[in-house]
């Protein structure tokens, strides 16, 4: 069977069959997610790339949503795969750029959030030693 003329969903379907009939790790069935794979990768990874501006945390986001798919395909909706895909490619490229910035971020990460603040109109304050600006602290 020629898998490139399968469309998404007949795609899936077909994956979905292999466990339905109890062989999970059949080679059929890991070429079949292998085409998958490649239909979406450049997809998730363009996902990542416009969230996160990060080549590495990109590439990180497909092997994650790649793994998650070959675990989870077999409670997938066919119908919906290319949805299903892009929120996961989503959701994971989002938590990537969280934990960047929870962690310090990229220099690269670090200086876009820069330049929108200053897009924005934000300003710097210069530090001082006067404690009244600081508010809720009490000397002990």
């Amino acid at each position: 069977m020629d898998l490139k003329k399968l469309s998404d969903a007949a795609l899936v379907t077909y994956i979905q069959e292999f466990s339905r009939c109890g062989d999970r790790l059949n080679e059929k069935r890991a070429r079949a997610l292998e085409e998958l794979s490649e239909r979406y990768e450049v997809e998730v990874f363009s996902v990542a790339m416009n969230l996160t501006s990060d080549e590495d945390s990109s590439r990180e986001v497909v092997e994650e949503v790649m793994g998650r798919i070959c675990r989870d395909i077999d409670h997938c909706n066919d119908k919906d795969i290319n949805a299903y895909i892009h929120s996961l490619s989503y959701d994971a490229a989002l938590a990537k750029l969280v934990a960047g910035r929870a962690l310090g971020g990229s220099f690269k990460q670090l200086f876009s959030i820069g330049q929108a603040l200053v897009a924005e109109g934000a300003t710097a304050k210069e530090p001082t030693d006067d404690k009244s600006e600081v508010s809720g602290i009490q000397e002990i």
